[in-house]
């Protein structure tokens, strides 16, 4: 049959993707064909599953490894910057390829590439293209993008952002001692995991004579609170912390796992509990999180019953009944246990008049299930006018 195109609309530009001049539409991605989605997914080393679920979300840490594996041993550019970074008062000039070790900086390069474009893939694609080593003889100038990052951590001054800044480019930055709380607010940031491999590989930062005096603070860290392998190991990359401390920790955690959640090695509540806390805003009528612990699940709460009058308690739920099971399942243990001996203790604080006003319960020891009479907390009850209330519950599990 054939179809009058007389009052046809604009006719849709084709394009071609991958090595065997295979088609699509920019309007529309990938439009079903899934040969040259597997192409465009190989090219950028991205989950061809996940871009079936999500065809239009490219991944910025995939992106990120382009760049690095591209450029991690070419000169530094001398050239024109590619991106301005408006940030605490100042223009930064930054190029692409050195941005794109930032998370952060990335996301906010591709959420400013979306909005000044109507193909925001297209764009990547040529971003992507033209920053090919291959490509570069033919590369064509690449078009400035303004971002703006808005920080308020008053740690962050103009010199450690800087400095953080710098890493990006090097990969050996000296950081003063009076910078470094400043420079690693600003990793934090950033997200920039590489900013401190820059740190000498054979001596962590605490076991340098610069840091010697500091270790008697650090000590007082509970860092058998961090409880998440992942985060264990950022500590050991940003080689800070001596390497037989961490190891330590990590002894513990498995230890306790082994003994069905039993901290043997913590003794004092004082010094030595495990603290999550809620921010009880103006705005909150009933505000909770749910924490994992050892394959135990709890819920700290928090209600507001009139303009000041609050109670917060701790309550264990099962593992069936969290948001997303199936997750909990995949990244953490689950415990069996009827019973789980807790000894612990609520705090709560608020500044009313420029004074603190502190109220706590004992520290109490409990056995908490899973039914009704026997999963929930004492509550404590406070009366104040101040606002935020800072709560804290701080807990060990005892040998049982």
């Amino acid at each position: 049959m054939i179809m009058s195109n007389t009052q046809h609309k604009a006719r849709l530009e084709r394009r071609v993707t991958g090595s065997t001049n295979r088609w699509r539409l920019p309007k529309q991605p990938f439009s079903g064909d899934l040969l040259s989605l597997s192409q465009m997914c190989k090219a950028l080393s991205i989950d061809f599953e996940e871009a079936l679920r999500n065809p239009d979300r490219l991944c910025i840490s995939q992106i990120q490894k382009f760049f690095f594996e591209n450029f991690k041993n070419k000169d530094i550019q001398s050239g024109e910057a590619d991106v301005i970074l408006e940030c605490l008062g100042f223009k930064w000039e930054l190029h692409q390829p050195q941005l794109f070790q930032s998370e952060t900086l990335a996301k906010l390069y591709l959420k400013a590439l979306a909005q000044g474009t109507t193909h925001p893939l297209r764009e990547l694609e040529e971003l992507l293209r033209a920053q090919s080593p291959k490509k570069t003889k033919e590369k064509s100038p690449a078009k400035r993008i303004i971002i703006s990052l808005k920080i308020n951590d008053p740690l962050v001054t103009k010199v450690a952002f800087a400095t953080a800044l710098k890493n990006l480019y090097m990969s050996e930055v000296e950081i003063n001692l009076e910078d470094l709380l400043g420079v690693l607010a600003s990793a934090h940031i950033l997200q920039f995991s590489g900013l401190f491999q820059s740190f000498p590989e054979n001596c962590c930062f605490l076991d340098r004579d610069i840091g010697q005096s500091l270790r008697p603070l650090f000590l007082c860290l509970r860092l058998h609170g961090i409880t998440k392998g992942k985060d264990l190991e950022v500590l050991r990359h940003l080689n800070f912390f001596p390497e037989s401390w961490l190891d330590q920790v990590t002894v513990n955690h498995y230890h306790a796992l082994e003994n069905g959640g039993d901290m043997v090695h913590l003794k004092d509540l004082n010094t030595q509990a495990v603290r999550f806390g809620l921010l009880f805003n103006q705005e909150n009528t009933t505000y909770s999180k749910t924490i994992a612990l050892y394959g135990f699940f709890f819920k700290i709460k928090g209600l507001k019953h009139d303009t000041t009058s609050y109670s917060f308690y701790m309550q264990r739920i099962k593992h069936t009944d969290l948001e997303s099971p199936s997750a909990v399942y995949e990244h953490n243990p689950v415990s069996l246990r009827a019973a789980r001996l807790v000894k612990y203790e609520i705090r709560a604080e608020a500044l009313v008049d420029g004074k603190w006003q502190e109220f706590r319960t004992n520290q109490i020891k409990q056995k908490f299930g899973l039914t009704t009479s026997s999963c929930k907390s004492h509550t404590l009850k406070i009366q104040t006018v101040g606002i935020p209330i800072y709560v804290s519950f701080a807990f060990i599990f005892p040998a049982s």
